[in-house]
């Protein structure tokens, strides 16, 4: 005889508020008499809301609910996970990721190493990364840093070996610790067609300056790198000094920098004007070191109404275009200046006269065109040597000091650029028979070129009449494109294609650059 089946005592809270019907259909019924007075809760829930949306309601006397699912009492009733407790390990390959994006902050924002030990810093870390340890000031400014170093080079170094060609520039700078220093950096097209500049060396150079010593470094770096017998040109200052390292000791083609030599030329020029820029210099340095009168010149442009509130700019020497700077932001803020100097107490300023404001406007107007050469020359990311002879004759019809930058048409290395430049072509010369001259010669490199690939063709074809025996299925493609080849000498081809090159009429139109490009 089997058991009676034990009753389960209903330990839920939900019983609280619904009966144990004993039906075949097992229904429960609902405490609650009526729907439209749910006064009775659970966990401040209604009772009548604890039914899922799939309930059903059937019965004459009162309601009488199937409770399928009562999602929110139950939720709280069930086990509660570990598995939020439990740290998860970060994979080796993101904690990689992650080193090397914390060493961004030093080799990218050139941040302290010592920002690792800072409280704030390490509490922001952990809030997005609980799982990452950061790691230690001594291991990162020593082992990582080095092994990234080590890195860079080597991927530097297949990227310059896959190049033919490349040009160098160099400079000497001197730190604020009166510590000399020497750079050296390549430039390159690469398979994309695209200009790329690397840093390659950044030495502190002891010892004299001479021009053996300085071309001893550059030979040094060049062996170094694997470019020896790479380099094109070599562009630098025009120090004695380095150009005979380069011309005469390395006997290297040199190009001195055209915006360096453009900056000695506006230097040179406003040492007519030195007394009225001394004048505004010792202005601009009484705002520079007083914060009093920094705050006064604020407010005043506030008071003028001015929506940018901009302070006065110290020019530096060696810092190209920086005097022009100075005395364009002097005019800009030239009403605030003259409210602000004439309610200080400071005796050693001397405002400037009507006059002497109308020539720092004047001095602007001249310095504008070279301010817009000296920044178009130096971009990074597009070529600027054919556009030396255009600026050059430019800046010569603004004023005649520019002709003190020896920059004419007689430079063959700039001419053969500027024939190539399609903006430019030979219409740009003044000087026919130089234009001839710089044709001519273009013409003699362009012969040699077709020389060296007609050579080349021909055993090619010898080698495809070989495979012809062979049936190779090139040789019906190769005799068609024979055909296409230019006829006559090589000079006849290589003129031709000047002709069309530099003396078409078709050219296309200057279109004002950025340093992104054209």
């Amino acid at each position: 005889m089997a058991s009676a089946k034990t009753k389960r005592n209903k330990s839920s809270e939900i019983w609280l508020h619904f009966d144990d019907c004993e039906n075949e259909n097992k229904l429960a019924k609902c405490r609650q008499p009526t729907s439209d007075a749910p006064t009775e809760t659970v966990d401040n829930v209604p009772c009548t809301a604890l039914a899922s949306q799939n309930s059903t309601i059937s019965g004459n006397s009162g309601s009488v609910a199937v409770v399928q699912r009562v999602s929110s009492t139950v939720a709280k009733l069930q086990q509660t996970s570990l598995s939020h407790l439990i740290k998860k390990k970060i994979s080796l390959p993101e904690k990689k990721r992650y080193d090397e994006l914390l060493m961004d902050l030093f080799i990218k924002d050139y941040q302290p190493f010592s920002i690792v030990e800072d409280e704030g810093f390490r509490r922001f870390i952990n809030a997005l990364a609980p799982d990452y340890k950061i790691l230690g000031r001594k291991y990162l400014s020593t082992s990582l840093l080095d092994l990234m170093y080590n890195s860079c080079y080597e991927s530097t170094r297949e990227e310059i070996r896959a190049v033919t060609k490349v040009c160098l520039t160099t400079d000497h700078w001197t730190s604020a610790a009166n510590q000399n220093f020497m750079g050296i950096t390549v430039h390159f097209i690469d398979e994309n067609f695209k200009m790329r500049s690397k840093l390659l060396k950044c030495v502190k150079f002891e010892g004299p300056h001479t021009a053996t010593e300085i071309a001893a470094e550059l030979k040094r770096t060049a062996t170094e790198w694997e470019i020896i017998d790479k380099i094109l040109i070599v562009v630098s200052d025009n120090a004695s000094n380095v150009t005979k390292a380069i011309t005469d000791v390395l006997k290297l083609k040199h190009y001195g920098c055209f915006a360096h030599t453009l900056n000695l030329v506006v230097q040179d020029a406003l040492k007519s004007q030195s007394a009225i820029i001394e004048k505004i210099k010792t202005i601009v340095n009484h705002f520079k070191r007083s914060p009093q009168a920094t705050e006064k010149l604020l407010k005043c442009q506030q008071q003028l109404g001015s929506t940018e509130l901009l302070k006065v700019i110290l020019n530096v020497e060696t810092r190209w275009n920086s005097t022009y700077y100075m005395i364009k932001r002097l005019i800009t803020i030239q009403e605030a200046i003259r409210s602000t100097v004439a309610n200080l107490k400071a005796a050693k300023i001397q405002m400037l006269s009507e006059e002497e404001w109308k020539i720092c406007e004047q001095i602007c107007t001249l310095l504008n065109p070279f301010e817009k050469a000296t920044s178009e020359m130096s971009g990074e990311h597009y070529l600027t040597g054919s556009m030396i002879i255009v600026m050059a004759e430019g800046l010569t019809s603004v004023t005649k000091r520019a002709v003190e930058l020896n920059y004419c048409e007689d430079t063959t290395g700039f001419a053969q650029q500027l024939i190539n430049d399609p903006r430019f072509k030979l219409y740009i010369f003044d000087n026919e028979a130089q234009a001839q001259e710089i044709k001519k010669h273009i013409i003699n490199i362009v012969t040699a070129i077709i020389n060296f690939n007609t050579s080349r063709r021909e055993v090619t074809i010898q080698q495809t009449e070989a495979e012809a025996d062979n049936l190779s299925y090139w040789s019906t493609f190769d005799k068609k494109m024979e055909k296409l080849l230019p006829k006559g000498t090589a000079t006849s081809q290589a003129t031709i294609e000047v002709d069309n090159l530099a003396c078409s009429d078709k050219y296309v139109p200057i279109i004002k650059s950025t340093d992104k490009g054209y």
